[in-house]
């Protein structure tokens, strides 16, 4: 029995270092990439990473211990056996850190990680400006506009490429969306971008393409959201418009 419970610790230990090894990686190479991006909580690979290694340290710790008091016992002299506390030790400091991290400057803002999935390009290191929402009532109509700032413009080469996002000015639509609306603060809030890229979506449940925005004034109801990059200033405005 006991050759069974140390090849059992031992099991333990061994799959704790793989696990280990397997989420530390994502989140010290701070991969941001999001696997579940319809999940109810979306994150991203780093973040989910970080809360399995703050889960798995006391169970590891516990295994470490065991290794510790009972695996080759009489062949290992005190000194080195308190090499099985290292995958622990490592696992507690990738734990606290990813508290420290998450607490005081979590990147999760849901309007980023929804244009990152939709629209292709990496924007969810953007600084909030401002916000404003006017959506209520039964039915949820209104608009909002979500401001963020970027210290680079290592977004402009991808938008450059890219067959979702396209070079100012605005199409006549989606001018027209924004310019000739009436009483909304939030369209009037977007100064004039004249340098930079926009991207346009219909959420609206009857598009057949989302990127298409030729159908936005032929039916009773607008649901669609409009990203602009102003690459002078380096600011992105998401405006969100539902009637």
């Amino acid at each position: 029995m006991k050759k069974v419970g140390i090849a059992i610790i031992t099991a333990l230990n061994f799959i704790g270092l793989i696990c280990l090894i397997y989420y530390a990686v994502p989140y010290i190479m701070h991969d941001t990439s999001i696997p579940n991006p319809d999940a109810m909580l979306p994150m991203y690979r780093w973040e989910g990473a970080g809360i399995t290694l703050l889960v798995g340290t006391i169970p590891l710790i516990v295994a470490n211990l065991l290794a510790f008091i009972f695996v080759w016992k009489e062949k290992i002299k005190l000194p080195a056996r308190l090499l099985f506390f290292l995958p622990g030790i490592i696992c507690i400091s990738l734990a606290t850190s990813y508290l420290l991290y998450d607490g005081s400057a979590s990147a999760s803002d849901p309007t980023l990680l929804w244009l990152y999935d939709k629209g292709g390009i990496n924007v969810i290191w953007g600084d909030p400006l401002n916000a404003m929402d006017t959506h209520g009532g039964f039915h949820g109509d209104g608009s909002s506009l979500h401001v963020y700032h970027y210290t680079d413009s290592s977004m402009q080469p991808e938008m450059e490429e890219s067959e979702l996002w396209k070079k100012l000015p605005l199409s006549e639509n989606v001018f027209n969306l924004i310019r000739n609306t009436i009483d909304n603060e939030c369209a009037e809030a977007i100064p004039e971008v004249t340098n930079g890229y926009y991207f346009f979506y219909d959420r609206h449940s009857q598009t057949n393409d989302p990127y298409d925005e030729s159908e936005l004034w032929n039916r009773h109801s607008i649901n669609c959201t409009v990203a602009i990059y102003d690459a002078d200033e380096d600011i992105l405005y998401v405006f969100e418009e539902d009637t």
